[in-house]
């Protein structure tokens, strides 16, 4: 129906219902309220919000509830300049709504209406109960796409996670039972506390961001990361160690940074400055505060491949009365992205660490290898990642026990990603990590392995 011709039907109903205890002029000129809904539908698809919306409130004058009533104004309201009324037709709509399909259309109108008002985190809040109320694919992913653009626009961003993981070895202590260095063996036992300890960790990890200043050319945000751990000892943990509680082991950092990054830069100069200031806990006592300074470089090869450059300098003060230390970091990333859409990553980092105290005096490098499938294979994403490093203390001791070569460490470590796409609970999916470590090293002390495997969660997108 042509708009003019809607417009005279409704001016000719004089927008009457027939509706129980509704009086009718006239049977010609009456609706049932199948036909009315219809009608408003009708107009709002015809680029008539006006008509829509009055039809909409004489449904809504019948019936307080009626879900197709709310969902036009959830839709025309904003339209007509009143975004609020529009968002707030759209929760009506999906409290009243009584099928996922219709909740989906009412969470994806109530979440336009907010970001119409730039109220990007209540859109955020809606689109992941469009998509937890999602019965198509094709709906998730539209979801999932409303939110990421949502994103973009938001000054403000959030990203949270959690996991629970049995370990074989939450303090990275020894596998050795006595201490030997160089191939020599002495008479020495290691304390508890100084081996492998099991037991389980419950972990939450966050990043906050606010965007200070946002241009073509640039993009200024402060954020704020941050982790927390909890750990609970297995009984043969407590009777190898019977003085540690798990509390002892827990972490905590916080950090926060800003960082400037620009669009363009000379080839020579970097194009992203950053400031950081954290402080760390262990056991519940302030561990550490430290100061980083960073800058990075990244360079396109062509459409498919990035290489990206870093290089930062840090200061950390102790707050357990050990002296401070200075530590320098480079970084070399590359990336490329398959024919098929998985991303390869191939990175090399090298430190140097300096401190008054020589058992904390070491250099290292480490070489890493990432792979990350594009498309989800029976409803599971997979990701892994390889990495070997090696570090050198150059005047370690225990006391009057010393390598004249010093100490090496030398770790090989690897985790298997599997994010379960199929279960998804308001955009959040469940992630199986199993991951492995072992560290051999001239000082059996350091002799670590640690295998385990947790259940974590996610945002989807």
């Amino acid at each position: 129906m042509r708009r003019s011709g809607l417009a005279a039907l409704a001016l000719g109903i004089g927008l009457a219902l027939a509706i129980p205890g509704h009086d009718a002029q006239a049977e010609t000129r009456s609706l049932t309220l199948p036909q009315a809904r219809l009608l408003a539908r009708d107009a709002l698809r015809d680029g008539q919000p006006a008509l829509a919306y009055a039809l909409a409130q004489r449904l809504l004058q019948a019936n307080p509830d009626d879900v197709h009533a709310l969902l036009v104004i959830a839709a025309s309201a904003p339209l007509l300049g009143d975004a609020k009324a529009g968002r707030e037709a759209g929760r009506a709509a999906f409290q009243a709504a009584k099928t996922p399909g219709l909740k989906f259309e009412a969470a994806l109108m109530a979440a336009r209406a907010a970001e119409i008002e730039e109220k990007y985190a209540v859109a955020q809040y809606w689109l992941r109960r469009a998509h937890q109320a999602a019965e198509r694919p094709e709906h998730e992913a539209a979801a999932a796409r409303v939110f990421q653009s949502v994103r973009r626009k938001s000054p403000f961003s959030a990203r949270l996670s959690f996991s629970y993981a049995p370990s074989s070895n939450l303090n990275g202590g020894s596998t050795a039972e006595f201490l030997e260095v160089d191939d020599v063996v002495y008479a020495a036992a290691l304390s508890g506390s100084a081996r492998a300890l099991s037991g389980t960790r419950l972990s939450f990890s966050g990043a906050l961001s606010y965007d200070l200043s946002r241009g073509q050319d640039h993009n200024t945000k402060l954020g704020l990361n941050f982790y927390r751990s909890f750990n609970s000892l297995s009984e043969e943990a407590e009777d190898l160690a019977p003085n540690v509680e798990g509390s002892d082991l827990d972490y905590g950092v916080l950090d926060l940074t800003l960082t400037h990054k620009l669009r363009e830069s000379a080839a020579y100069l970097p194009d992203e400055y950053s400031l950081t200031f954290g402080q760390s806990w262990y056991g519940g006592d302030a561990l550490e505060q430290r100061l980083r300074l960073g800058v990075a470089k990244t360079y396109d090869l062509g459409e498919q491949s990035q290489l990206r450059f870093s290089l930062s300098a840090e200061n950390r003060v102790s707050e357990q009365g050990r002296a401070d230390r200075r530590v320098g970091r480079i970084g070399l990333q590359y990336g490329h992205r398959l024919a098929s859409g998985d991303r390869v990553t191939l990175g090399l980092t090298a430190v140097a660490t300096d401190t008054t105290e020589f058992n904390y005096r070491y250099t290292g490098t480490q070489v890493s290898l990432g792979y990350a499938k594009a498309e989800a294979v029976g409803g599971i994403r997979l990701s892994g990642n390889l990495a070997y490093r090696e570090n050198y203390y150059p005047d370690y001791s225990l006391g009057i026990i010393a390598s004249p070569d010093g100490r090496t460490d030398k770790r090989l470590s690897a985790t298997l990603n599997a994010e379960i796409e199929a279960v998804s609970v308001y955009g959040f999916t469940p992630v199986v990590t199993l991951y492995g470590e072992r560290t051999n090293s001239n000082y059996s002390r350091f002799e670590t392995e640690d295998l385990g495997l947790s259940l974590g969660f996610r945002s989807a997108f």
